[in-house]
């Protein structure tokens, strides 16, 4: 997980959930769609937490990364966690981390997404949220 130098004050969103039959792919494994549907839940809660406000025309994503070198299986029991901050530049930085918690723990995913807020011409220091 990645770890912002700016501001060290983070937040912590998590979400577990058990994968069930619904959630395979052909393949037998979870589905990467599903798992970037629950990241995109907990994201959503952090920038409602971060900014008041859900609203992706005035809170775009600008950047984002993501990893999945492994993969669970019917059974396994799923933790995303997040950690989130604010950076002194009014960036929502958000660290993401995905882990199996079921016989043996293990890291299926990581990664980070940034949300820069579109600023008022009055306000530079102000999003344009309202």
């Amino acid at each position: 997980m990645y770890y912002s130098e700016e501001n060290n004050r983070y937040e912590q969103l998590t979400k577990k959930f058990t994968v069930s039959a619904d959630n395979l792919n052909k393949d037998g494994v979870l589905a990467i769609s599903k798992m970037l549907n629950e990241i995109v839940k907990l994201n959503d809660r952090a920038i409602k937490k971060a900014y008041g406000v859900l609203d992706y025309d005035k809170i775009p994503t600008t950047h984002y990364e993501f990893d999945f070198p492994e993969y669970a299986v019917l059974g396994d029991v799923i933790e995303i966690e997040t950690l989130f901050t604010i950076t002194k530049h009014n960036k929502l930085l958000i660290d993401t981390v995905v882990r199996t918690k079921t016989d043996i723990s293990k890291t299926i995913g990581e990664g980070r997404f940034i949300y820069q807020p579109i600023l008022t011409a009055t306000n530079p220091n102000r999003p344009a949220l309202a």
